[in-house]
């Protein structure tokens, strides 16, 4: 991959403009060699993209995270059993480090999801599961931690507005270990529905004082695992659920029965894809995803939550994906995890995924991870940048803050979605079949075509694959 500069660098050197009347280059003496200046009215406050990191600082990354382009990010959370281990007395000042990460990255532009996790042993449901539910009779006592915990950070120079309550808390609780960062709220009661519907009463009080302390908070379900799909009981693949039917699905609902629509202001979930050994190729046997589909684990997980907001007629919820990657092996260590062709298929999914969280309209969309889990890192064990890296801060330059047009309707085999952006109407366009697809933009006004990472395409009619490319047809722009 050749390394690029900066999209203004990218404005600022001679590049190729195409003709889609001829399908041909035109002539050398009507290349634009001059300085284009761009409209830089924003159609989004900020982008879609985001990343996940250990801690929020220099040494696990947060330079590199900025960079990128990226402004959401998540890290690890708040531990209420260890600010709280006796029943009405904080600690505090075990906070301090993250009081740092935080004000830190605010003062960088980035926007914090903070998740609060960990039942203290006083306030255990099930003994010796920190991380399973609340306690009934203590749930006054999490709704007051809360209360003091967002009074005190939704503040200047904090700021934080986000709050996530719990890490996929419809995990069963007899299947992951007592301390696990898994929320294991599954099977305390008869089944997951019920298990749901304690998860809701328990958010529903929480979220009441965390409103009362501040208005303005944003209070997130989740983030939830979604395990499977209710529509394809059985083949599970890597389910924390020992069951031939898909009953964590259950869990969502089971919450909104309680909470309705005016204890929530949105959902947080997560969604993996698992790389096939072959080049652009992935899916989730879980949620029948494929490659071949132009489909996510994350698009069809947003789908299945959209269905049952509508069907309880609940409106005006915010979507964040809080992770997403594609995952490689067991450890993302084995050979084949090693390759340019997983590289580049793990690019492609990232643009892609993006691209699918813009037109399902999510509000962000978190890779997981800045250092990586089975293979998703985007940068090396020295926070040195990988080629999916390079992806991801070209991808946030070109679509961060664009407003979704539409789907394209294109020849078979192609899928595409057009955006309008500050650098003028953009199209994503990738392949989904083995074979590359020649394609020529239906258009007769001048464009731009850059690969993943920013190099500009020299080719007419273009050459589509696995790997997605940007057309840029550019407005509003002046020659100096």
């Amino acid at each position: 991959m050749r390394k690029r500069g900066g999209l203004a660098l990218l404005f600022f050197v001679p590049f190729l403009i195409l003709s889609a009347c001829g399908g041909s280059p035109i002539d050398d003496e009507q290349l634009v060699t001059q300085p284009l200046t761009v409209s830089n009215k924003l159609t989004q406050e900020i982008p879609v993209q985001g990343v996940q990191m250990v801690a929020l600082t220099n040494q696990q990354g947060l330079r590199q995270t900025v960079e990128t382009g990226a402004r959401w990010v998540q890290s690890s959370a708040v531990n209420w059993s260890k600010i709280e281990p006796v029943e009405g007395q904080r600690k505090w000042e075990l906070l301090e480090n993250k009081e740092k990460e935080w004000l830190d990255a605010t003062n960088l532009g980035l926007r914090l999801i903070i998740t609060v996790h960990y039942v203290p042993d006083w306030a255990q449901a099930i003994p010796g599961k920190s991380c399973g539910p609340v306690h009934p009779e203590k749930v006054l006592a999490f709704a007051r931690f809360m209360y003091d915990l967002v009074d005190r950070y939704s503040r200047y120079p904090y700021n934080v507005t986000y709050w996530q309550i719990w890490n996929e808390p419809d995990a069963s609780y007899k299947l992951v270990d007592d301390d696990s960062p898994f929320g294991c709220w599954g099977e305390f009661q008869d089944n997951f529905y019920q298990d749901g519907q304690y998860y809701g009463d328990v958010f529903t009080q929480v979220y009441t004082e965390i409103k009362r302390a501040n208005p303005d908070a944003q209070v997130l379900i989740g983030g939830l695992m979604l395990d499977c799909s209710p529509l394809r009981p059985g083949e599970l693949v890597e389910s924390v659920v020992d069951s031939d039917e898909c009953i964590t699905s259950e869990f969502l609902e089971g919450i909104l029965t309680v909470t309705g629509g005016d204890h929530f202001d949105g959902i947080s979930f997560h969604a993996y894809d698992y790389y096939f050994r072959e080049p652009g190729k992935y899916g989730n046997n879980n949620w029948m995803t494929s490659w071949s589909l132009g489909e996510t684990a994350g698009k069809l997980k947003a789908k299945f939550i959209r269905a049952l907001l509508d069907e309880y007629e609940i409106t005006g919820k915010i979507l964040v994906n809080t992770e997403t990657a594609l995952l490689c092996g067991r450890t993302g260590d084995e050979d084949f995890c090693l390759t340019e062709d997983y590289s580049l298929t793990k690019s492609a999914y990232l643009i892609i995924s993006n691209v699918n969280a813009l037109a399902d309209g999510l509000t962000a969309n978190l890779w997981y991870s800045l250092r990586g889990w089975r293979g998703s890192q985007l940068v090396d064990d020295s926070l040195i940048p990988n080629n999916t890296y390079e992806a991801l801060k070209f991808n946030t330059e070109i679509i961060g803050y664009a407003e979704y047009v539409a789907r394209l309707n294109l020849q078979e085999g192609l899928i595409g979605h057009q955006f309008r952006t500050p650098h003028g109407e953009v199209q994503v366009i990738w392949a989904v079949t083995e074979q590359s697809i020649q394609y020529t933009p239906n258009d007769v006004a001048p464009f731009l075509v850059y690969d993943m990472f920013g190099n500009v395409i020299l080719a007419s009619p273009l050459t589509i694959s696995y790997t997605p490319i940007y057309i840029i047809w550019p407005e509003n722009i002046s020659y100096e």
